[in-house]
């Protein structure tokens, strides 16, 4: 069966920076991907070298849609290792 599509309707595209946090580097990039390119989104690693650098950018820039990135097998963890009991 054939999918009909509405062609009045435009399409949209959504282009996502992973790793934001994970440097300096990064986190510029992804700025002025925002700022000068046509990126909308970016996920933040919250245990990275830079999280807080890219926190600061984020509040800067509140018209970037900011998600979370799971992180499980770089940086630290952000609880006590005791505090997960498996």
């Amino acid at each position: 069966m054939a999918v009909s599509r509405d062609q009045t309707t435009p399409k949209r595209l959504i282009v996502n920076a992973d790793d934001f946090g994970y440097s300096p580097s990064v986190n510029a990039g992804v700025v002025a991907s925002h700022r000068d390119g046509i990126l909308t989104s970016a996920t933040i690693m919250a245990n990275a070298a830079a999280f807080d650098e890219a926190a600061e950018a984020a509040k800067s820039h509140p018209e970037l849609g900011v998600g979370v990135h799971l992180n499980i097998v770089r940086g630290p963890p952000l609880s006590a290792p005791g505090a997960i009991p498996t």
